[in-house]
């Protein structure tokens, strides 16, 4: 079976597997075992735990998704600012 797999262009890393889903759930600890009761001790998340709109739950959602639609944004304009800057190099 692995020289099968070898012969293809197919690779298989367990060990990849194991490190990004511990990553994961390194993360959803922190998100949700710190951040989320440590917001509702301050009183930014008052509402129930699991609640999505004033809970632990919601503001941790928010905040993540905050954050990942602050760097997908960073990084777009990057990109779209060094194209142009290239494209116009060129033209001239």
């Amino acid at each position: 079976m692995l020289q099968c797999l070898q012969k293809t262009a197919y690779s298989f890393q367990p060990s990849s597997f194991s490190h990004n889903a511990m990553q994961h759930c390194d993360k959803q600890l922190a998100g949700y075992g710190l951040l989320g009761p440590f917001a509702r001790y301050k009183g930014w998340a008052p509402g129930p735990i699991g609640d999505w709109k004033t809970g632990a739950t919601g503001w941790v959602l928010w905040v993540s998704l905050a954050i990942m639609l602050g760097d997908s944004l960073t990084s777009l304009s990057l990109l779209l600012f060094t194209s142009l800057k290239r494209h116009i190099a060129a033209i001239r």
